[in-house]
């Protein structure tokens, strides 16, 4: 069905693929087959949901809007101590430095890099989980990394790096009303 919603009839619509089947390499069947994400059973009301904000989020296109923010500083807090100026240079710093390491991220996936895909998406996990991004991409980002150690799936590597550019360009943008 997939296929012919993609292939015959052209339609973008995000699907996500929820199934019993949660055997290894069945995410990478789904992505192959042009499905955008995969929620294996029993999964929670709450599970179900964050997909649906990542995909919502996703066609923002359509004028779909997420209400939620991407950041959580709350962890920046308590390792700072509370200390708002080093909490602004912190985000300052994201707000300057990610759209470059996203861009170099793109270019070493569409170059097939994968020690380099590894090395930046290693790097990339630290900075967004100090600004609490891991509830929208940690999944996404240790996939990416796992794939790319493994040198594969560059597929799937492109698909969860489409989550991760999103929800970057997301927090670049909030972290600029806060900085």
């Amino acid at each position: 069905a997939t296929c012919i919603i993609r292939d015959e009839l052209h339609i973008k619509t995000p699907i996500i693929a929820m199934t019993a089947h949660a055997l290894a390499g069945e995410k990478e069947k789904c992505i192959e087959q042009g499905i955008n994400d995969y929620l294996p059973k029993p999964f929670t009301e709450a599970d179900l949901l964050r997909k649906l904000a990542r995909w919502l989020a996703y066609t923002s296109e359509t004028n779909t809007v997420i209400e939620e923010p991407v950041t959580d500083l709350s962890f920046l807090r308590k390792q700072t101590g509370g200390d708002e100026n080093v909490i602004k240079e912190m985000a300052a710093m994201f707000v300057t430095g990610n759209p470059g390491e996203i861009s170099a991220l793109e270019n070493e996936i569409n170059k097939k890099d994968y020690p380099a895909i590894f090395k930046r998406v290693h790097s990339l996990r630290n900075s967004t989980a100090l600004l609490g991004l891991n509830a929208h991409i940690s999944e996404a980002l240790l996939s990416m990394e796992k794939d790319a150690h493994a040198a594969k799936n560059i597929k799937l590597i492109k698909h969860n790096f489409a989550t991760v550019k999103q929800c970057c360009q997301r927090a670049v943008a909030e972290l600029k009303t806060k900085t």
